[in-house]
């Protein structure tokens, strides 16, 4: 059986695509094929890697990677933007099911909570 491939964007691929796509592989792995990619990717924020460690799960392949790895190389059949710039400059968004949220998900990085831990 072909796996569905889902694509996680962000501004960075540094933490909420990174979550996302290692919840979903951990859960899913094995009816979607996962990756997340940023449209400016940065390094994988610590606490990302913290608090995924936190529940068990392995963060040493993580890396950022930008959407170019992506684009016109690999088919994605569902693109999901967790952040409202990600989605608004995804080429293809009129070709993939948009997730169906109205408000982007916050930016952990930019909590105070988040970054002092």
């Amino acid at each position: 059986m072909d796996r569905q491939r889902v694509l996680f964007l962000c501004a960075h691929n540094a933490a909420r695509s990174q979550m996302a796509e290692a919840l979903l592989r951990h859960h899913a792995g094995d009816r979607f094929e996962v990756c997340s990619a940023g449209l400016e990717p940065t390094e994988i924020h610590p606490v990302t890697r913290s608090v995924l460690e936190e529940i068990g799960l392995d963060t040493s392949e993580l890396r950022a990677e930008g959407l170019d790895k992506y684009l016109a190389k690999v088919s994605v059949q569902y693109a999901i933007g967790v952040d409202p710039l990600s989605w608004t400059l995804y080429p293809f968004r009129e070709k993939v099911p948009r997730w169906p949220r109205r408000r982007a998900t916050p930016d952990p990085r930019t909590r105070r909570s988040f970054v002092d831990g």
